[in-house]
């Protein structure tokens, strides 16, 4: 039976993540790179569709100079979450729910860097980014004091918003507590599986 599309992203996403830590290794990887990883059990136009989507998605990023791919932070985070759970990858709309000391502990963090991120005048290159980051993690805070939710949420909320933040946001010390805020995440919504 031939796999279905969101079983070649998760296949793509966890060789990506496999690739990222063996030793030895480039941090990207070219497409036919992948399909031999994947035994050449799709075609070179399927999986562009499939890293495509990837990219859409926020778990995989393009080098911007070569059509070379790595696993995003997010994509990272979506990998541990499941390998946590026992090596699959999870579902989009799996639900997690949290106790009231690992809402706490998630909280501080991201607190801090809404408080950061307030304080901060922006990036005059990218108007309007810092109010619509400021925008996605107010959501995904929300949703954590919620106490339940849908993963796939608060990856469009909080988890993108924090990868863009890293990936994109000229301010270190803003961009290391949005660093430590998704290795609290990480580790509680682990926790909570």
């Amino acid at each position: 039976m031939q796999k279905m599309f969101v079983e070649w992203k998760e296949s793509v996403l966890l060789y990506l993540y496999e690739h990222l830590n063996t030793e030895g290794t480039r941090t990207h990887v070219a497409p036919s790179e992948i399909r031999k990883g994947l035994s050449n059990g799709i075609t070179e136009k399927y999986l562009a569709r499939v890293i495509e989507s990837l990219v859409e998605d926020g778990t995989v990023v393009r080098d911007p100079d070569y059509w070379l791919f790595t696993i995003s932070n997010n994509g990272l985070l979506e990998v541990e979450i499941a390998l946590g759970e026992g090596g699959k990858v999870p579902a989009s709309d799996r639900s997690v729910s949290l106790n009231h000391n690992q809402i706490l502990t998630i909280e501080k963090p991201i607190d801090d860097v809404l408080v950061a991120l307030t304080a901060d005048n922006g990036d005059p290159d990218s108007p309007g980014l810092r109010e619509r980051l400021i925008g996605q993690i107010k959501a995904g805070l929300e949703l954590i004091r919620a106490g339940e939710f849908r993963l796939y949420l608060l990856q469009v909320t909080l988890i993108q918003a924090l990868s863009e933040l890293i990936a994109k946001y000229k301010n270190p010390s803003i961009v290391a507590l949005a660093n430590a805020l998704l290795g609290a995440l990480v580790g509680q919504i682990v926790q909570a599986s």
